[in-house]
């Protein structure tokens, strides 16, 4: 943070500002990297046509390969292999502080936020510290995002849902793609060539799906989410184990066909169900901690 501290200036909602005419496009895709986006090979990029496409590190490589139009990449993830996945893209870069100087020595335009613990503010009992770091060190970013997100697709999620309430962007609808939080037919993510497996000391068998604990979790903060982010539709072309989220494929997309959104009442079933299933599998060690 000390490094990047003289460079953080551009709060993450100016990151729209150069897209003209991508702003007002109907869709904002939100890419993660599952390997069920595999079967769009060679089809992906009819997207650019009425989405803006927002992508994480891991998937860059693989959407540039397709032809895929990039309008702004997010990054939550500190390690300094995050800027060499980005070679050849030229769009902005939404990061935090905490991010590696090797991200914000590229020639792109690096817009930022705040990474908060806690409930973010000085008088949390366990972040109070941290917070006041951020609060006090980047007193240019007015906003953050809490680092409880769990994963980029969430932080990217939430960052999105923002800049539309915000009306930073004007679209009607997120779409979440490759967000599977598991393994298909024995892939771990899109790639070029697909990346296989690995052999997680935590993996499990969740609804079906080979995965691990880490992507289980990131699903319960991606559906604790959800049910707070009302007032915009928000869709999932993905597989795995994000069910609760109404599906689309790539040619309902592009034929403009969207099922309906669940009413409150629904969505609250499907959360709860969701919550009690999670708790099942992982309360008692929720309690021990």
């Amino acid at each position: 943070m000390g490094q990047n501290w003289s460079r953080v200036s551009a709060p993450y909602y100016r990151a729209t500002e150069g897209f003209a005419e991508w702003i007002t496009q109907e869709n904002v895709v939100i890419f993660a990297s599952g390997p069920s986006l595999a079967k769009y090979t060679g089809k992906i990029n009819q997207l650019n046509a009425n989405s803006i496409i927002v992508a994480t590190p891991t998937n860059v490589p693989w959407l540039q390969d397709e032809g895929v139009r990039i309008d702004m990449v997010v990054i939550a993830d500190s390690h300094p292999g995050m800027a060499t996945k980005l070679k050849g893209y030229e769009g902005p870069i939404i990061c935090p502080p905490t991010i590696a100087p090797e991200v914000t020595m590229l020639p792109n335009d690096i817009f930022w936020y705040k990474l908060l613990m806690g409930n973010g503010q000085g008088n949390d009992p366990f972040y109070g510290f941290w917070n006041m770091i951020q609060h006090g060190m980047f007193e240019k970013i007015e906003y953050g995002f809490n680092a409880e997100n769990g994963c980029v697709t969430n932080m990217a999620l939430a960052i999105v849902y923002d800049m539309m309430r915000s009306r930073h962007l004007l679209c009607k609808r997120i779409i979440l793609a490759g967000a599977d939080y598991a393994y298909t037919e024995g892939w771990a993510r899109i790639e070029s060539t697909l990346r296989p497996k690995p052999l997680d000391i935590d993996a499990m068998e969740y609804l079906g799906y080979h995965t691990n604990s880490r992507m289980v979790f990131y699903k319960h903060r991606l559906i604790q989410l959800w049910e707070q982010l009302k007032g915009i539709d928000i869709y999932s072309m993905s597989e795995g184990i994000i069910t609760e989220i109404p599906e689309v494929t790539l040619d309902d997309i592009l034929a403009k066909t969207y099922p309906a959104q669940p009413t409150d009442k629904e969505r609250t079933a499907l959360v709860e169900t969701h919550t009690n299933l999670f708790l099942d599998e992982f309360g008692e060690k929720l309690e021990d901690k």
